[in-house]
């Protein structure tokens, strides 16, 4: 692999669905890349306020989803256990980044630490991002299906109280 195809891979998140929509009848399709730049635009706007380094978060979002492009969009409703997702994930990445060379990879890798501030800000980034899209597809009428089990599960991922606060915000705009 070598640079061109890495930009390629990238460009080809546009083609991955977000398998989680495609499970409620009528909802609107969104790619793992629309997504993706939700979180990032919302780690850009909101990191300030959320007392991490704004600039790693965002460029944790931007990358938070790219294993993707060869993993696929693993839900909990696939079976797959967390720490195998994960493993994959990580193993893909770790190839698709190897054309930068092993010194801007393992920077690249080194960013997604789980346990680092910005790593668990991001999960809740993610979540707020998945309830503004549940808002979005219950606001169309296009979603037919219950989208209840999508609003728990993002807001119970919501800790910092200032994203707990925009949750309940969305939440109280649901039609």
């Amino acid at each position: 692999m070598n640079l061109a195809d890495l930009v390629l891979e990238v460009v080809s998140l546009k083609d991955v669905d977000r398998e989680g929509w495609k499970r409620v009848a009528g909802a609107a399709r969104e790619s793992v890349a629309e997504h993706t730049y939700g979180v990032a635009a919302l780690a850009a706007l909101l990191g300030p306020d959320l007392g991490v380094d704004a600039d790693r978060l965002t460029r944790l979002a931007v990358l938070h989803d790219l294993a993707e492009v060869r993993t696929g969009d693993i839900t909990p409703a696939d079976g797959i256990a967390p720490l195998e997702k994960r493993r994959r994930e990580q193993a893909a990445l770790a190839a698709m980044l190897a054309p930068l060379g092993p010194t801007r990879a393992a920077a690249l890798e080194g960013l997604a630490v789980m346990d680092s501030p910005e790593a668990r800000i991001l999960k809740q980034l993610d979540a707020l991002e998945m309830l503004a899209q549940a808002l979005r597809q219950e606001e169309r009428g296009g979603a037919a299906g219950d989208l209840d089990a999508f609003w728990a599960s993002g807001m119970k991922k919501l800790e910092h109280p200032f994203l707990v606060a925009l949750g309940l915000a969305l939440e109280a705009r649901r039609p």
